[in-house]
């Protein structure tokens, strides 16, 4: 079964890869559904990464014991950063579905498939509150690798 794939982009030197990537299966048929579709498809971007955890949370007992979804990093000046999104918020649900019981596939689908201009809704918790953003993916930037 093919869980993913991995990738070197050659830097300077042959030996001393510059990048590299892991891309997941849902990743990869998701791209190739696209590319079949034939459909003009422009990735968006919101600007964030998300890491799963399960431990104790010290916020309070209805977290307590289970799987959570916490914002990693925000980069400066994308969607997220703008709605308000910060590292260290606990994502509860994505376009209002529970993060609680859904497959670690179906999470990165919904974070890092988005289309530009598509709304991406997240309800966090924060220092005990909660929050409600809704980011508006923007085309991913086009970058070159050649150099």
């Amino acid at each position: 079964e093919l869980i993913g794939l991995a990738a070197a982009f050659a830097g300077d030197t042959a030996d001393a890869p510059r990048a590299t990537a892991a891309l997941p299966a849902a990743l990869l048929q998701f791209a190739i559904t696209q590319m079949q579709d034939r459909t003009t498809f422009r990735r968006g971007i919101v600007g964030l990464s998300a890491d799963s955890l399960v431990r104790p949370w010290s916020e309070g007992a209805t977290l307590s014991g289970r799987m959570h979804l916490v914002v990693s990093a925000v980069a400066p000046g994308l969607p997220a950063a703008r709605a308000g999104v910060q590292a260290g918020d606990v994502i509860v649900a994505i376009n209002g579905q529970s993060v609680q019981g859904l497959p670690l596939t179906a999470l990165f689908l919904a974070l890092y498939t988005l289309r530009e201009g598509q709304t991406l809704t997240l309800d966090v918790h924060r220092d005990g509150q909660a929050l409600t953003f809704a980011p508006m993916a923007e085309a991913v930037p086009d970058v070159d690798v050649s150099r």
